[in-house]
């Protein structure tokens, strides 16, 4: 069979390319920019530029397909007002190009991607397939999403089209480019400032997601919407999951929903004149406020066979226990010249890295060092050094990587606390438990750290971490992404 997919390069989207390929099926993938969508083509996917609001270039690649899945949507919480516009142009008038098109061209069967976001918050209630909500709506996403739904997909599916819809939950895994790819980006990192309390998911793995999607269109009956959620858990109960997988301790606060709730309506009030940041603005607030978005799959599980992963079965994939972050790993002799290079333009000491290249730990992007970190290692003692990052990597999350791995091999080597000199980042290493000291304090086995003898000036903060307790792993995408909930 031959499939067009919209929203090739999403989420979601690059998982069912994949999939589709696994199974021997032809792939058009709809592409704004084919040069970000190199690994589709690897794949053996077609690439065709175009967008979904531009509805001339949808009908060229998909003449003569046997299916087409549309996942192309925009996403933004704490959006303003000229940003909202892309979200009526994009999820409404978007998708009604796909499916005039698919109408048009006589397409034999569809898979359009809805979402559980259309029944907005759900108060506890675990909501099916027949329910509809009519508003008001907590998002401007939620909103048009709904519109999309309801005022374009259902009705042109009464005239004949032959149309499926799926509504995922939240979906999750590795390389989120999501709301729950970035709080758990903090959450390992120890910059979660507190958690919502009562604020409840279906939870599915993008991977079953994906599979749900093309069980949809192998099995799903035209007309028919069938959820693709995972188990309801709430970001309480998800993070203590997360703490027995990782040993990381998830913020105590907890914060009600009358409180988000009261915020919200203030931020309200102040961003009609001055304009906030997305994390603080009113829609953020309101989003976060103990609500849930919970939704039956067992119709899907029913008519499709489908299934989701227990949360715990996929966070355990996510959050990489045990392992490595991908493009992070030890250092070689011959890599001396690229690290020091690297430590002299970061203004870092460079005395004595030579003695401790066994224990210092690169990130590459395309064969050459773009971060290091080393740790000292004095029996029980460690001394944290040469954290440093190329200045066009910065930004990406590559110095909480590199942190974070340094103290896992540091307690790989039995070093039991940790310490550090800085003359610039003291707000930054708090984050993974350093707190400051004096240089008194420092453990007397690192006295021959030439670092410490004198490479690093007498005005650096000292400090010292404990690896009593396991420390985070970062996560495996490089840089800490934008928002989406899908």
């Amino acid at each position: 069979m031959e499939y067009l997919v919209t929203g090739a390069t999403g989420f979601i989207g690059r998982r069912l390319v994949r999939q589709l390929r696994a199974a021997g099926h032809g792939v058009r993938a709809l592409v704004r920019s084919p040069a970000k969508a190199a690994d589709l083509a690897a794949l053996g996917a077609t690439l065709h530029a175009g967008d979904i609001t531009d509805s001339d270039s949808l009908r060229p690649p998909m003449r003569g397909v046997d299916g087409v899945f549309h996942l192309a949507a925009w996403y933004k919480i704490g959006a303003r007002q000229r940003e909202r516009r892309a979200g009526e142009r994009i999820n409404v008038e978007g998708t009604r190009n796909v499916l005039e098109a698919m109408r048009e061209l006589q397409i034999p069967k569809g898979v359009y991607t809805s979402t559980l976001a259309v029944f907005s918050d759900t108060h506890g209630w675990v909501g099916d397939e027949t329910y509809r909500h009519e508003g008001p709506w907590l998002s401007e996403y939620d909103r048009t999403k709904w519109v999309a739904h309801y005022e374009v997909a259902v009705p042109m599916i009464r005239q004949g089209l032959p149309l499926v819809i799926v509504q995922p939950g939240v979906v999750y895994g590795r390389d989120d480019p999501s709301a729950i790819g970035t709080l758990l980006h903090q959450y390992l990192t120890g910059t979660l400032p507190a958690v919502p309390k009562g604020t409840a998911y279906c939870w599915g793995h993008v991977d079953d997601t994906a599979r749900g999607h093309l069980l949809a269109m192998e099995k799903g009956r035209p007309g028919e919407a069938y959820i693709l959620a995972g188990p309801p858990h709430t970001l309480e109960e998800m993070l203590e999951i997360a703490e027995s997988i990782t040993g990381v301790r998830p913020p105590r606060v907890r914060l009600p929903g009358w409180l988000l709730r009261a915020l919200a309506a203030v931020a309200g009030v102040v961003e009609r004149v001055v304009p906030l940041p997305e994390t603080y603005s009113a829609e953020t607030l309101r989003v976060a406020a103990g609500v849930t978005y919970l939704g039956s799959s067992e119709k899907a599980k029913r008519e499709l066979g489908f299934s989701t992963r227990p949360l715990e079965e996929g966070l355990k994939e996510v959050l990489g226990a045990g392992q490595r972050p991908d493009n992070v790993g030890p250092a070689r002799t011959g890599d001396l010249p690229e690290i020091v290079a690297l430590l002299e333009a970061s203004a870092l000491p460079v005395a004595g890295i030579e003695r401790h290249i066994g224990t210092t730990l690169v990130a590459r992007e395309a064969g050459t060092i773009v971060a290091c970190a080393a740790v000292e290692v004095y029996g029980a003692a460690g001394l944290l050094r040469s954290v440093a990052v190329a200045p066009g990597q910065r930004g990406k999350g590559l110095g909480q990587r590199l942190t974070a791995a340094a103290l896992d091999l540091a307690r790989e080597r039995g070093v039991r606390n940790v310490y550090l000199l800085t003359t610039t980042a003291g707000g930054f290493f708090p984050r993974f438990g350093f707190t400051p000291i004096t240089r008194a304090q420092m453990d007397p086995a690192l006295a021959s750290s030439e670092e410490l003898r004198g490479a690093c000036p007498a005005s650096a903060l000292a400090m010292r971490a404990p690896l009593s307790t396991s420390y985070p792993l970062s996560p495996r995408s490089s840089s800490p992404p934008p928002a989406p909930r899908r």
